[in-house]
Formats: structure tokens, C-alpha cells, sequence
């Protein structure tokens, strides 16, 4: 079943979103 995320796997989750959004806006800025 589903567990709450602790405070460092919420941290880490979001660190890597921001990494990814900010790897994804440099991909595409050539393009536009």
C-alpha cells in the first residue's frame, strides 16, 4: 500500500524535479 514520504525523500523528489524542469528548459531553448 501507499506511505507518506518522509521529509528527506520529499526533499530529494523535489530536488530532482527541479533538476529535470531546468535540464528540459535548456533542451528546448535551442529549438525555439
Amino acid at each position: 500500500g501507499k506511505r507518506a514520504l518522509d521529509r528527506h525523500e520529499t526533499d530529494l523528489c523535489r530536488a530532482l524535479g527541479q533538476r529535470l524542469a531546468r535540464t528540459a528548459v535548456q533542451l528546448d531553448a535551442p529549438r525555439s
